[in-house]
């Protein structure tokens, strides 16, 4: 639920140029996610997040660090591999517009996966079927709302 939320995608890059730009990309962001693209790469817009599988900033390790580190990550991908990138990734400037419920389902301090037993349990949701359409609602938005401008008018070339 949380990666159509995000809209998470593997992206191939075309060539040993892309790789550079985003790892340029990268280097020039200047948020405090070691793993976010900056601006200068347009097949994935700024505020996006790269799944490299960084660490948390930590008192041993800067951002500035961590984000070289992703850099050199980038870096060193090979063509025929995919990247993983959140497109809409929670706490940054592309984040989804989420109600209580889609903050809850996406927060990470409660564990990474719900079971529908927790989820009744926790918000206090009396029935499957209330469940069942607070989901379908996160849903939604995730698909109208995710992906481009164009896609959503039905180009797709």
């Amino acid at each position: 639920m949380r990666r159509e939320i995000e809209r998470e995608e593997e992206v191939y890059l075309q060539s040993e140029d892309d790789i550079e730009r985003l790892a340029t990309a990268v280097e020039a962001c200047q948020s405090e996610l070691p793993d976010e693209v900056g601006p200068g790469f347009k097949p994935i817009p700024a505020g996006c997040q790269l799944l490299l599988g960084l660490e948390a900033p930590s008192s041993n390790s800067s951002v500035q660090d961590l984000r070289a580190e992703a850099a050199m990550l980038v870096r060193s991908h090979e063509l025929r591999m995919p990247i993983g990138v959140k497109f809409r990734p929670v706490r940054t400037a592309r984040a989804p517009p989420l109600d209580s419920f889609g903050k809850w389902l996406t927060n990470f301090g409660e564990g990474h996966f719900k079971t529908l037993d927790k989820i009744l349990s926790k918000r206090h949701i009396r029935t499957t079927e209330e469940t069942r359409d607070l989901l379908l609602l996160q849903l939604w938005d995730a698909l109208f709302n995710g992906f481009p401008q164009g896609l959503r008018q039905g180009r797709f070339g």
